[in-house]
């Protein structure tokens, strides 16, 4: 009786033994990738910025006069500049109306496109060409008249005092003062006189000096 206790005693203690030492299981772990590692996909390149040009308005553009750098044949020349102020990209095309004054009033110019037979032709042989200004870019107009040497107009030598420009397709005025600059060591008006009367004016252009080349 006690032998048989025993066996059984013997057996339950193995099968504990076996359920206490068994082998587990080993667990799978699923890899999490990490953020911003290689194998993300790569960063695109930033998109270069594209200007959308509209046509620009006079409140949004400066006027002014380039200073003479050379002295261009015997005729008188003018150089204005138009300067894009605004934020915003713009483009300018065409011929503008120019009109010149002084303390008396208008000054009797006949202001007209350049034509072939003028001294003109020279400087403006070019159509015109769309000029696209973004911030703070500039476009140009150059203006001609004959030279004031030796001439006698009636009422004395007149120069403008203010210089009046419109834009192709636009009511609204834009006007400069012109001033005296040193040119060869003398004091020289950097303006228009009434002495020609006959003063020539090119289409709106991206380079002062490419209309008289």
């Amino acid at each position: 009786m006690n032998v048989r206790w025993c066996a059984v005693a013997f057996v339950v203690l193995v099968m504990a033994s076996c359920a206490t030492h068994h082998t587990p299981t080993p667990s799978v772990r699923t890899p999490i990738p990490a953020t911003g590692s290689p194998t993300d996909s790569p960063t695109a390149a930033p998109t270069p910025t594209v200007l959308a040009y509209t046509r620009c308005n006079a409140i949004d553009l400066k006027l002014g006069i380039v200073p003479l750098l050379e002295q261009i044949g015997q005729y008188n020349f003018v150089f204005l500049s138009l300067t894009n102020t605004d934020a915003t990209a713009c483009f300018l095309v065409g011929y503008p109306k120019i009109h010149a004054y002084d303390v008396r009033g208008a000054l009797p110019l006949t202001f007209h496109r350049p034509t072939n037979g003028s001294f003109a032709n020279q400087m403006a042989a070019k159509p015109p060409e769309l000029v696209r200004l973004p911030p703070r870019g500039v476009g140009y107009v150059v203006l001609a008249q004959g030279s004031c040497r030796d001439a006698s107009p009636p009422g004395g030598i007149r120069a403008a005092t203010r210089i009046v420009l419109t834009l192709p397709d636009d009511d609204a005025d834009l006007s400069v003062t012109p001033r005296t600059q040193e040119f060869d060591g003398s004091a020289v008006k950097n303006t228009l006189f009434n002495c020609a009367t006959d003063v020539a004016v090119t289409p709106i252009g991206s380079d002062p000096y490419s209309a008289e080349r």
